[in-house]
């Protein structure tokens, strides 16, 4: 990739950001995009990888947090919030304008302003069932509302589940690292919990876990109460991540 951008202009080398920051290369991808970030405004709307280009941008300034460029790229972005990001009918889909947005105005501290793009996003992923942006949402929205609430917790845990389905391993790794209870520490669940752990983990029903156990159906409720309480989780899903990485 080095060599392919020797000769290409800036917009080259903000390609070659995204690779060193997929390859986790913060400093060396921090350093080149000191000499990119000047000149992201300067590419031409009717360039047919302008909007692929400056959601890219979006993605690198949230990642090593540039509040300098990030309301620049945000203006440019804005008009555009309710379109998908993707830059020839043959290119790759980069995912709905919302999602870079919500990141942008977290940069810069507009956290009511970033949940409400996030939530768009969230929605546009789920009418075109884009899975590995919906995780990506889910995960941003997590971060956006906070660990410490029920609902940072349950956006972590459904991009977790579906990191997992997807063996989307960097997103997996950050969110484990963020969720300890995910990590694999054993909570102590006795033998029949962690047998209904693994049956909730398979969406089955409460009742559907009782015909499948001949337990009443009382019983299976209150070992999944149980269960949540002893993981620190607050739904199913959440038994669902825990059961995926640890279970």
């Amino acid at each position: 990739m080095r060599r392919a951008v020797d000769d290409l202009p800036y917009l080259g080398r903000g390609w070659l950001c995204l690779v060193l920051m997929a390859r986790g290369k913060r400093d060396e991808a921090a350093t080149l995009w000191k000499a990119v970030a000047p000149h992201v405004h300067r590419l031409p709307e009717r360039a047919a990888e302008w909007m692929i280009a400056n959601v890219g941008h979006a993605e690198v300034c949230a990642w090593l947090g540039d509040t300098d460029t990030a309301p620049t790229t945000y203006e440019q972005l804005l008009p555009f919030a309710g379109l998908q990001s993707i830059g020839l009918a043959a290119g790759p889909y980069g995912g709905p304008v919302a999602l870079a947005l919500g990141r942008l105005a977290f940069v810069v501290g507009q956290v009511d302003q970033a949940r409400r793009h996030l939530l768009s996003a969230l929605r546009s992923c789920e009418e075109l069932h884009a899975l590995p942006h919906l995780a990506l949402t889910h995960a941003e929205l997590a971060k956006t509302d906070g660990l410490h609430t029920r609902s940072g917790n349950e956006h972590a845990e459904a991009a977790l589940r579906i990191a997992h389905r997807l063996g989307m391993r960097p997103l997996v790794a950050e969110l484990t690292s963020l969720l300890p209870a995910a990590t694999g520490s054993d909570p102590q669940l006795t033998s029949r919990e962690r047998e209904i752990a693994a049956l909730v983990a398979a969406g089955l029903s409460n009742g559907a876990i009782a015909g499948r156990l001949t337990l009443s159906e009382r019983t299976v409720e209150n070992h999944v109460s149980h269960i949540l309480r002893k993981l620190g989780r607050s739904s199913r899903a959440g038994v669902a991540s825990w059961y995926a990485t640890s279970g």
